[in-house]
């Protein structure tokens, strides 16, 4: 089974920064030493046996979030002869003139899109007046915005689907499930979300979720919702070993996929297209 990981993330500890995970205060995960250390792209497509890791989307890291393109290069540097996609990171609320010159300084051909996280009290600079302009730019340059918020919180749901409307060029994808728990109405945010057709899901992340509603009543929702061709489901490599090893958790994807004729397209096609991996490099 061929798969296309579009949510994951490669370390380099001794090039990188990585402020948020080698700082004074580090995420209060489990088995964070399983996370914090290298991980490479080689290691990676071992480990994914028995499946056939074909292609990815690397999400920023934290590398140099003062000169992201350093990440972009080093991902190329990584994976030279490999289909893959980076999303980047520049602060959507960003003054328009000053995005418009890191958007710039991004110029890369692996590059697909930016990530904000909007996380918490952040969800407010959703709603702030350079971001319209701003995201407006992405699609512009036919770029994704990697949405990365509560969208449990209805200010903060609305938001996004405020820019999806205002902007229905701009490919717009929700991270991590939305970051939806067991305490959110779970049926209510997704609908409302899949309303946009330019807006897609990823499910992933339910490490790190406290009150996860599992992931076959998740796969119905997102069904009932979104329909099949705008759902993806990713690993948040390596953020996942703290409970689940790769080749599991996609194991696991599999045998909980609520139509098994269909698991290409939520583990494959759907990143493929979306990501545009169709035209990455003019090699896949």
């Amino acid at each position: 089974m061929k798969i296309i990981d579009p949510h994951l993330h490669l370390f380099d500890l001794t090039l990188g920064d990585y402020h948020w995970l080698l700082g004074e205060h580090p995420p209060n995960w489990p088995n964070l030493d399983v996370i914090r250390q290298d991980h490479y792209y080689n290691d990676l497509r071992s480990a994914a046996e028995p499946f056939e890791l074909v292609g990815l989307v690397h999400i920023e890291a934290g590398f140099d979030n003062q000169n992201p393109i350093n990440e972009l290069k080093w991902l190329a540097c990584q994976m030279p002869n490999f289909h893959y996609r980076a999303i980047s990171y520049i602060a959507i609320d960003t003054p328009n003139n000053t995005f418009h010159q890191a958007l710039s300084d991004l110029n890369h051909p692996s590059l697909i899109g930016i990530r904000d996280i909007t996380e918490g009290h952040d969800g407010i600079r959703l709603t702030h007046d350079n971001v319209v302009a701003n995201l407006t730019l992405l699609a512009k340059n036919n770029l994704i915005f990697e949405a990365q918020a509560h969208c449990g919180h209805q200010q903060y749901r609305k938001a996004i689907i405020q820019l999806a409307k205002q902007i229905p060029d701009l490919q717009i994808v929700i991270t991590h499930f939305g970051l939806l728990s067991s305490k959110d109405d779970c049926q209510k945010a997704l609908a409302e979300l899949a309303n946009e057709p330019n807006i897609a899901i990823k499910y992933s992340g339910q490490e790190m979720c406290h009150n996860a509603i599992g992931d076959k009543q998740a796969f119905d929702l997102l069904v009932n919702t979104f329909g099949e061709t705008r759902i993806m489901l990713a690993s948040n490599f390596p953020v996942c070993l703290q409970k689940i090893q790769y080749h599991s958790l996609w194991q696991q994807y599999e045998a909980n996929w609520p139509n098994p004729s269909t698991f290409k397209d939520v583990c494959y096609l759907n990143a493929k297209r979306i990501y545009q991996l169709d035209s990455a490099y003019d090699r896949i």
